[in-house]
């Protein structure tokens, strides 16, 4: 078994023992913090530390879109590589 899927099965009062050794979090705060993110404790402990979630990238809606997206990327990195080559000739 792994050790995400240990994490995953820990009891209500495990969790909120994790909060509370993380944070500055009371019981109570603990609790209601864990229903208002499903039970997710590293959640509760990321908002505490104010790490937000990642944000995917919107899906690309047709083929022309991802290719004129990945034009604008290889010419984004080609024009940063010539200000780079020409600063070191500087």
């Amino acid at each position: 078994m792994s050790i995400i899927k240990i994490m995953e099965e820990l009891s209500t009062p495990v969790k909120i023992a994790i909060i509370r050794g993380q944070t500055n979090y009371t019981e109570l705060e603990c609790v209601r913090l864990l229903e208002e993110h499903k039970g997710d404790y590293i959640c509760v402990i990321k908002q505490y530390m104010g790490i937000s979630t990642i944000k995917k990238e919107p899906p690309i809606k047709s083929v022309n879109q991802e290719i004129y997206k990945q034009f604008r990327r290889k010419l984004d990195i080609q024009e940063f590589n010539d200000k780079q080559a020409s600063a070191l000739s500087e």
